[in-house]
């Protein structure tokens, strides 16, 4: 039976969350926000809620396979004790995975994406890495054996995932005796810290209780705010390059070592581990912010009419033939790329805008449903509209290199 994707119904409250942190940053006196950097980490979340319609078995199938074949146990979905056991349980494993994402090269180079902004704001939390779910299953597989249902685990991972967006937020405080076993905006912070002492720690998602247990612990110290970003910035807003340069770095890498047992170390080892005979490749420095200002009014429109396609193609995704769902994901997910290409003021970005606007033009026309029949167009000749207006007023400006 189809059902509404509650992912697309959570955006618009997620939207809402972030406007109340702005406004509340405003009476604080303090910037949380800078737009290049919001629009960056927007786009990468954009990009894998919308390639998760299409890779659910990495996430959903196998675990349901799993279950179906090997599960130990037959657990009764209308116990509750049943459900709390599995709520915890998938938190246990949510650390693992999340513990071995920092240890492991290969799964950090996936995860990094996530720790690539150097602000930390609750955009940052729906900056989420394009390519992790293609080994996140593994770490719950657990979970299938003990014959937790498919149904229970997608619920419980949700709640998971959502409940981690409130915590990444500076302007809440530590919050008393909570700090002893939940996860908080102050343990999250140390965990994307990038100060020595914070590096490593606090992999919970829900739970601080793994962390005290296993020795990843580490409380934020007032005399050492926490530094955030990644050691190795990526220095790009645009969504392919901060989700696939840490994995062509880590490729490339390997191939440099010739050796199959020195090139498994690369892609296993610690993230940073380098075989002797192979040189450390430069690392760019901190504090990139490459704007194109006359171009935020312009790319503001067009993330507004992102999010509500996004929005619309989420929500009834079960709804939606994949010969349609397939092109409109697409175009919506250039569009993070293209207007990444005008703030960073590249030559390739008016073009591809172009062309965008005319297969946007082809979808809507090709449209099937009626009920979105004349949203559809409306959402065509606006972003059309916006393009011709303001996508190439200032030309020279979008076409700098």
């Amino acid at each position: 039976m189809n059902t509404l994707n509650p992912v697309g119904i959570a955006v618009p409250i997620f939207f809402g969350l972030m406007a109340i942190e702005l406004i509340a940053s405003w009476f604080q006196k303090k910037k949380v926000y800078r737009f290049n950097d919001t629009i960056s980490n927007l786009g990468c979340g954009i990009g894998d809620q919308l390639l998760g319609l299409f890779t659910k078995v990495f996430t959903v199938g196998i675990y349901a396979y799993v279950y179906d074949n090997y599960a130990f146990l037959s657990l009764d979905s209308n116990n509750l004790w049943v459900w709390a056991t599995a709520f915890i349980f998938i938190d246990f494993c949510y650390y693992w995975y999340h513990r071995e994402s920092h240890l492991v090269s290969l799964f950090w180079a996936t995860h990094s994406v996530h720790h690539q902004s150097e602000e930390y704001n609750l955009a940052v939390a729906l900056r989420q890495s394009w390519f992790a779910k293609f080994f996140a299953w593994i770490f719950y597989i657990p979970a299938a054996l003990f014959g937790f249902p498919p149904l229970m685990f997608v619920l419980c991972y949700s709640i998971n995932l959502f409940y981690q967006f409130w915590i990444h937020t500076k302007l809440i405080d530590r919050m008393g005796f909570l700090e002893i076993f939940m996860n908080t905006p102050s343990h999250h912070r140390v965990h994307h810290g990038t100060n020595e002492i914070y590096l490593d720690k606090n992999y919970a998602g829900v739970f601080i209780i793994w962390d005290r247990i296993f020795g990843s612990f580490q409380p934020e110290l007032n005399h050492d705010p926490p530094v955030y970003g990644v050691l190795a910035p990526i220095g790009s807003w645009n969504p392919i390059i901060t989700n696939a340069g840490p994995l062509q770095k880590i490729f490339r890498l390997t191939l440099k070592t010739k050796n199959i047992s020195l090139g498994l170390q690369t892609l296993f080892r610690e993230p940073g581990w380098l075989p002797p005979t192979v040189e450390a490749p430069r690392t760019l420095n901190r504090g990139y912010d490459r704007d194109n200002r006359t171009a935020h009014m312009y790319v503001g429109v067009q993330f507004f009419l992102v999010t509500v396609a996004m929005t619309l193609l989420l929500t009834f995704s079960a709804y939606i033939e994949w010969w349609f769902l397939l092109p409109a994901a697409i175009c919506t997910v250039l569009i993070p790329i293209t207007t990444s290409g005008y703030l960073e003021k590249r030559t390739w970005a008016f073009a591809l805008e172009a062309i965008r606007n005319v297969c946007v033009l082809i979808i809507v026309f090709c449209n099937p449903y009626t009920d979105f029949y004349y949203f559809g167009i409306g959402f065509a000749v606006l972003s059309l509209m916006a393009f011709l207006v303001m996508g190439r007023t200032k030309p020279k400006m979008a076409l700098e290199t």
